[in-house]
């Protein structure tokens, strides 16, 4: 490669988006990024989660106090907590499949848990929502669930 096709190499989007963000990150050769901290999207006024897909965050990713109602574009595993509390979800679908520590989705308009990641290391908190049944909820939760203040008729889960 001629070091014209190196600095006219387009970037990619998702290493753009980190770079916007301040994240430390490295690229893996299979096109996964490894952020080494945390991602704070808090309070931005999203409408949407911008396409973390192909991002494996090994802090905390927090997205609490923004607009969007599904969690689409979220990265694809968090080691961590994922926080998106008060916010205006009504779908978990597009949340990480692995959370290493907790997984806070209180405060919000879901109707079920489908899309929830399978596995929350430590608590899954999905309180004060407008749960009717624990219908998508994960698999594994290490440590407490939380889904008081949700007007449940089952408890049926998955």
């Amino acid at each position: 490669m001629s070091i014209l096709e190196i600095f006219n190499k387009p970037i990619d989007p998702t290493e753009k988006l980190l770079r916007e963000l301040g994240c430390e990150f490295e690229r893996r050769p299979d096109g996964m990024f490894i952020v080494t901290g945390d991602i704070d999207l808090f309070k931005k006024g999203l409408t949407s989660l911008p396409d973390l897909s192909a991002v494996i965050v090994k802090g905390t990713f927090y997205c609490s106090g923004n607009q969007f109602t599904n969690l689409t574009g979220a990265p694809h595993s968090v080691e961590k907590d994922f926080v998106c509390k008060g916010s205006k979800l009504t779908s978990l679908a597009g949340a990480p499949r692995t959370v290493g520590g907790s997984f806070y989705c209180y405060l919000n308009h879901l109707t079920d848990l489908i899309g929830a990641p399978d596995s929350v290391g430590k608590d899954f908190s999905c309180h004060s929502n407008r749960l009717t049944s624990l219908a998508g909820a994960p698999a594994s939760v290490g440590m407490t669930f939380f889904s008081y203040g949700n007007p449940l008729t089952s408890l049926e889960g998955k």
